[in-house]
This record gives structure tokens, C-alpha cells and sequence, in this order.
């Protein structure tokens, strides 16, 4: 799954798209077709969301993944039985405790890699920013910084809290600030997420 990554790079270099918007309109003929539905951190168009698609359609799943407010209402998605999989960013501070607890009913299935292309927006490119939203998963790229840190669910959430004035900065990608027309003032460049797909025991694969 690794090679997912490297795959979709090269699907946006023949065709221009930005890696983020990459959409597989069908599943790759190889790949085996274990996951009918998936569900991942919303809202539309975050890292979670374009990564989750992209697995779902190379899995031979059709349609959107299940998009939830936080990521332990995604992984209840998956121990009630609604989903095939859930989608989790590695990134994720608390990813052990969504698997831990769960270890009697569910197992790693899957760890890929997607492209993100990351930075810090601001309202004008002139901005003072003193305070940034970002998601727990994009703190890593504030520690150079004496940013104070303003929790958000996501980083098209950290996006929308910037534009209605409650931080001065975001942390985010370039489709999340493009919806509510911020100004990248720091690029973070793009590079490789690593994402873990669960699954259920019991659901028919094997997991051993």
C-alpha cells in the first residue's frame, strides 16, 4: 500500500491535478475488493477524507467514505458494524487509544501513504499571527514557532476559525484554505501521511 502514494503521484504529473484533488474514478484491476465502505475524520475535503476515498476506490469500493465529526465517532462507525473499515491518520496523538481498548474486536488491516501539501494561511499575506488552529495531527509544524495553539477538529475546521476571526493563522492544506479564501503565508511543502485501515475481527479476513 505504500506504493498507493507513489501511484497517485504520478496519476497528477501526467494529468496536472494536485495531489489532494487525485480522485481514482475506478478501482486498480489488482487490488483485492474487501472494503464495500469505509469511515474517516470530516469534514469534506480534509487530508482524512481525500486519503479514505482514494483506499476506498482502489479497494473496489464505490461512493464517498463515512465522514464523522471526530475520530472516535469514525471508529464507532466501525465497531457497530456500519462500515467495512475506518480510516485513521497515523498522526493522530490518540490513535492508541481508539485501537488499544479495541484490540479483542479489531485489527490493523491495512497502512498506506498519501500525499498531503500543507502550510499556514492567514486572512491577508500581511498578517500578525500570534494564535493558529490546527488539528491535533498538524502540531508538529508549530513547535519552531511561539504560536499559541488553538485545538481544531480538522484542518478544514482550523481554516473556517481563521476566516471568521476567532485565530489569526491555520494550519492546514491548500483545498482547505482555497474554500474560504485564505493566503498561504508559510509553505510546509508536501509529503507522505501514513494512514492504518481497521477492520473487524470475525468480518472474514484473516488478521493473525
Amino acid at each position: 500500500m505504500a506504493a498507493l502514494a507513489e501511484e497517485v503521484l504520478r496519476n497528477d504529473k501526467a494529468s496536472g491535478q494536485s495531489p489532494r484533488r487525485a480522485r481514482p474514478d475506478a478501482a486498480r484491476p489488482d487490488a483485492p475488493k474487501l472494503y464495500r465502505s469505509v469511515s474517516t475524520l470530516g469534514p469534506e475535503r480534509t487530508n482524512s477524507h481525500d486519503a479514505a476515498e482514494c483506499f476506498l476506490h482502489a479497494h473496489g469500493g464505490t461512493g464517498d467514505p463515512v465522514l464523522s465529526v471526530t475520530a472516535e465517532a469514525s471508529f464507532e462507525e466501525l465497531l457497530e458494524g456500519r462500515v467495512d473499515g475506518v480510516v485513521v491518520c497515523n498522526l493522530y496523538p490518540d490513535i492508541h487509544k481508539l485501537y488499544l481498548p479495541n484490540l479483542h474486536r479489531v485489527y490493523a488491516a491495512e497502512v498506506f501513504l498519501y500525499p498531503a501539501e500543507m502550510g499556514l494561511f492567514a486572512r491577508t499575506a500581511d498578517a500578525e499571527v500570534a494564535t493558529v488552529a490546527a488539528p491535533p495531527t498538524s502540531t508538529a509544524f508549530l513547535h519552531a514557532d511561539d504560536f499559541e495553539w488553538v485545538w481544531a477538529p480538522s484542518n478544514a475546521e482550523a481554516a473556517r476559525m481563521c476566516r471568521r476571526g476567532e485565530v489569526d493563522g491555520a494550519v492546514g492544506t491548500d483545498a482547505s484554505a482555497a474554500e474560504v479564501d485564505l493566503v498561504k503565508i508559510r509553505d510546509f511543502g508536501e509529503f507522505p501521511v501514513p494512514y492504518t485501515v481497521f477492520r473487524r475481527k470475525g468480518s472474514g479476513e484473516k488478521y493473525e
